[in-house]
C-alpha cells in the first residue's frame, strides 16, 4: 500500500511538472508557453499556422502577424514587450474588423500569438486538460453546401459554397489537364450529379476520409482561375474555366475590348455633393457623361453609360457593368479649382484619406461599408485579376489630359473602390471641378485623351 501511494505521488508530481502542450484538431503544436503573459497561452505563430493549415506572413514594418484561413484573414498586432501586449484589448482583427484580444509578442526573433482569441475567432473551442497538462483546441468542420455551374459567355464559372472557414488546396496536372480542389475537414451536403459545363468534363465530387475532393478535366485550349469570396461564415470558392488566350489579353486589356463604359456618379435620391451656382453632383455627372459618350462615338469608339437618367444604381450594379470593358471611368465632382482633377485606380489605399474616400463611395448607406473590407482583403491577397494595370492607365490618361487640354493632376492614388472591381485594372474614378464638368472644352479634351489611350495602349 505504501509503495502504491509513493507511485501515485510520483505520477502526480511528474504530471504537474510536465511540459505544457498544445494540440489543434489533434495536431501537436510545439513551443506553447504561458510565461509571456500570465494566464494566457502563447504559441509560435508559424507552428500555429502549420497546425491549422493557414498561410502565415509577418509584416515587419507594421509589426502585424497575419493568417489566411478559409478565405478570411486574421491579423494580430505584435509588440516587443509582453507587458504592452497584455495591456492591449483589441489587438486582433478578422477581415479588418477588430476583436477583443491581447497582442502578440516577439522574443529573440520568434513571433508568439495568443492561442485562445485566435481559436475563438476561427469559431473553435478550447479547453485545458489538467491531467495531461495539455491545451486542446478544436476548430469546426465545414460542409460543401452548394455547387453551381453558370455559363458566362466565353467561359464557365463553378461556384462552390463552403459554410465554414476551412483551408483548401488546389492542384493542376498539366499533362492530364485535371484540376483538383481539396477542402480539409469538410463534409458533402449537396447533390452534384448535374455538375457539368461546356469547357470541362469528368466532374467528380467526393466526400470521404474527412475531406471533400472536387476534380475537373479541362478541355484543350482552356485554363482556369480560382478566387474566393468570403462570407460572414465560410466562403464561396469560384473557379473560372477560361480560354488559354485570356492570359495574354489580361496583360493589355485594350486588345480584349475597345469598349468604354462611362459611369455618371450618384443618381436618384443619392444626389452627391452640392455646389453654389451649379446643379447637384448627380446631375452634373450625368449631363457631362452623356456628352462624353457622344464625343467618343463620333471618334469611332464604342461607348455607353451605366445610367441614362436620374436613377440610383447600387455600387455592385455599376461594377458589374464595367466587367469586360476596355476602359471604365466613373465620373464625380469634387471641391477643386478649374483645370485640376483627382484620379484614382483600384488598389489598396496608400493613406487614410484615400481609404476614407473609398468607404464613402463604396457605402450603400452612410453608416455601412462591408464591401470595403472584403475588397481590401482581395487586393491584399492578389485575388483581383490585372489590377496592376490601373496605375499604368492612370498615368497614361494624366499624360494625355495634360497634352490635350493642360489639365493638372491634383491627386493620383490607389483606393479600394468597389465600383471599379468589375473593370479591375481597367477602371478609373476621376473627379473634376463643377466648372469643368459644366464646360464643353473638358468633354472634347477628355474624349481626345481616351481616344489616344485606346490607340496607343499602355506602356
Amino acid at each position: 500500500m505504501q509503495k502504491l501511494l509513493i507511485l501515485l505521488s510520483m505520477l502526480i508530481l511528474s504530471t504537474a511538472h510536465a511540459q505544457l502542450e498544445l494540440t489543434v484538431n489533434g495536431v501537436n503544436v510545439p513551443g506553447i508557453t504561458t510565461s509571456l503573459v500570465p494566464g494566457s497561452s502563447y504559441s509560435p505563430a508559424e507552428a500555429f499556422a502549420d497546425a491549422i493549415g493557414a498561410d502565415y506572413y509577418f509584416d515587419y514594418a507594421a509589426s502585424v502577424a497575419s493568417f489566411e484561413y478559409g478565405a478570411h484573414i486574421l491579423s494580430v498586432r505584435v509588440f516587443d514587450s509582453p507587458g504592452t501586449a497584455a495591456r492591449e484589448t483589441n489587438a486582433l482583427s478578422v477581415d479588418t474588423q477588430a476583436r477583443a484580444s491581447q497582442g502578440g509578442v516577439i522574443v529573440d526573433g520568434v513571433i508568439y500569438v495568443p492561442v485562445k482569441p485566435l481559436v475563438q475567432a476561427l469559431g473553435g473551442s478550447i479547453d485545458y486538460l489538467e491531467y495531461t497538462n495539455t491545451v486542446v483546441a478544436v476548430l469546426p468542420r465545414a460542409a460543401l453546401t452548394s455547387a453551381v455551374v453558370s455559363n458566362e459567355g466565353t467561359y464557365d464559372r463553378l461556384t462552390l459554397t463552403i459554410n465554414n472557414g476551412v483551408p483548401f488546396d488546389s492542384f493542376y496536372n498539366e499533362t492530364l489537364r485535371t484540376l483538383q480542389l481539396r477542402f480539409d475537414r469538410t463534409d458533402l451536403q449537396t447533390d452534384t450529379s448535374a455538375l457539368s459545363g461546356r469547357f470541362f468534363s469528368n466532374a467528380r465530387v467526393s466526400g470521404a476520409l474527412g475531406y471533400v475532393d472536387v476534380r475537373l478535366t479541362l478541355q484543350d485550349g482552356y485554363t482556369y482561375e480560382v478566387f474566393t469570396s468570403p462570407k460572414a461564415r465560410g466562403y464561396d470558392l469560384v473557379v473560372d474555366i477560361i480560354p488559354t488566350s485570356s492570359n495574354a489579353t489580361l496583360t493589355n486589356s485594350f486588345t480584349r475590348s475597345r469598349s468604354v463604359i462611362i459611369d455618371p456618379g450618384h443618381g436618384g435620391s443619392d444626389t452627391g455633393l452640392t455646389f453654389d451656382g451649379y446643379p447637384a453632383e448627380s446631375t452634373l455627372t450625368l449631363e457631362f457623361a452623356t456628352q462624353l459618350v457622344d464625343a467618343l462615338q463620333t471618334r469611332g469608339i464604342s461607348a455607353s453609360l451605366t445610367r441614362t437618367s436620374n436613377t440610383q444604381l447600387s455600387v455592385s450594379e455599376r461594377s458589374q457593368l464595367g466587367t469586360g470593358a476596355g476602359l471604365f471611368i466613373s465620373v464625380h465632382a469634387g471641391d477643386l479649382s478649374s483645370g485640376e482633377y483627382n484620379l484614382f485606380y483600384l488598389g489598396e489605399a496608400f493613406s487614410s484619406a484615400e481609404l476614407d474616400m473609398a468607404i464613402r463611395i463604396n457605402a450603400e448607406t452612410a453608416t455601412q461599408s462591408p464591401d470595403t473590407n472584403a475588397l481590401r482583403r482581395e487586393l491584399l491577397l492578389g485575388l483581383v485579376p490585372d489590377v496592376s494595370l490601373g496605375q499604368q492607365y492612370a498615368r497614361q490618361l494624366s499624360d494625355e489630359l495634360l497634352q490635350t487640354g493642360g489639365y493638372q493632376q491634383n491627386t493620383s492614388d490607389a483606393a479600394p473602390l468597389s465600383v471599379l472591381l468589375g473593370a479591375a485594372g481597367r477602371g478609373l474614378l476621376i473627379e473634376f471641378s463643377p466648372q469643368d464638368l459644366s464646360s464643353d472644352s473638358l468633354v472634347e479634351n477628355l474624349a481626345d485623351a481616351i481616344s489616344a489611350m485606346l490607340a496607343n495602349g499602355t506602356n
